[in-house]
């Protein structure tokens, strides 16, 4: 079998934990997910980056449900 680089990881950076033992749930996406990335400027990554977990998954939900992510 030949392996190849699969390209993932050029994507980009989430301030958000995509897998965190500690939730009830510990996987943020799930198969079937619809996911959107947009470019944030290094001073809105800082202060997502800032936030808990908890208040910037549900500012993204937020966000998506009024088409703003």
């Amino acid at each position: 079998m030949l392996f190849r680089s699969s390209g993932w990881h050029i994507l980009g950076r989430t301030p958000l934990r995509l897998f965190d033992p500690g939730r009830a749930d510990p996987f943020l996406f799930r198969a079937g997910d619809r996911v959107r990335f947009r470019r944030v400027d290094p001073a809105e990554y800082q202060r997502l980056s800032d936030m808990t977990s908890e208040a910037l998954l549900l500012a993204s939900r937020v966000a998506a449900s009024r088409g703003v992510a």
